[in-house]
C-alpha cells in the first residue's frame, strides 16, 4: 500500500481564517513603488532589482499610470 505524501495540517498553523489575500497587481505596484524610492528613478537599476526586463518595466509603469 502507498502512503499519502500529504501531511496533515499542524494545529499551530493558521487555517487562513482572518488572512487577507492581496491581489498580485497590488503587490507588484508596491514593489515597484519601493524600488523607485531606492533607485532614484534609475530605470535600468529598477528593472534589475525587480527581476524584469526594461521593456516590461516601461509597460508596467504605463499600465499603472506612472
Amino acid at each position: 500500500m502507498r502512503k499519502s505524501s500529504r501531511k496533515k495540517a499542524s494545529a499551530s498553523r493558521p487555517s487562513g481564517a482572518g488572512r487577507k489575500i492581496v491581489p498580485l497587481a497590488t503587490m507588484e505596484k508596491q514593489a515597484m513603488a519601493n524600488r523607485w524610492q531606492v533607485t532614484n528613478d534609475d530605470k535600468i537599476k529598477e528593472a534589475r532589482l525587480l527581476g524584469i526586463g526594461k521593456t516590461t518595466l516601461y509597460r508596467k509603469l504605463k499600465e499603472y499610470g506612472w
